[in-house]
């Protein structure tokens, strides 16, 4: 392995790891935008930064402590 190969690597990974806290401050799950991260790199960026914040269901809102009047 050359020291390319080995840089491309590591430059992959750190962007995989930044993608997968960017997801999670927009409500996704880090775990699988990391692994959607290692074949596609700042396309996955792009696409974790274009798409909308996904929508509360009711039941979790039930389980984050939200009562049915306060909607």
């Amino acid at each position: 392995m050359d020291w390319t190969t080995l840089w491309m690597q590591i430059v992959s990974l750190a962007i995989a790891l930044i993608n997968s806290q960017l997801a999670r401050s927009k409500g996704r799950s880090g775990t699988v935008w990391f692994f959607v991260s290692l074949p596609l790199g700042m396309l996955a960026t792009v696409l974790i930064l274009v798409w909308p914040r996904p929508r509360q269901s009711y039941f979790q809102a039930l389980r984050a402590g939200w009562s049915k009047s306060a909607r």
